[in-house]
C-alpha cells in the first residue's frame, strides 16, 4: 500500500493528511475487539465471520471505485485494519 500512496493522492487530490488517514488501524481494532467478541458469543461466531466477509467484500468495491478521497477513507476504515 505504501508504494500506491503517491499516486492514489494524486489520482483523488489528497492532502498529504488526507492520504495518511488509513494508516492508523490499531486504534480501531482495540475500539471493537471486545464489542465484536462478545456480540459473537451472542448471535454466533459463524453469522459474525460470514457478514465480516460480507461487509469486507462490500467495502473492498467500494474502495475500487471510489470517486473522491473521503470515499476511499470510509471504505478503508470499513475494512478494518490491514
Amino acid at each position: 500500500m505504501n508504494v500506491a500512496v503517491p499516486s492514489i493522492a494524486r489520482d483523488l487530490a489528497l492532502s498529504g493528511t488526507g492520504a495518511e488517514g488509513r494508516h492508523d488501524p490499531g486504534t480501531r481494532l482495540a475500539a471493537f475487539l471486545v464489542a465484536m467478541g462478545r456480540l459473537g458469543d451472542q448471535v454466533g461466531r459463524r453469522k459474525m465471520y460470514l457478514g465480516g466477509l460480507d461487509l469486507f467484500l462490500v467495502a473492498s468495491v467500494l474502495a475500487e471505485f471510489a470517486p473522491s478521497g473521503e470515499t476511499l477513507i470510509g471504505a478503508r476504515l470499513l475494512q478494518g485494519p490491514a
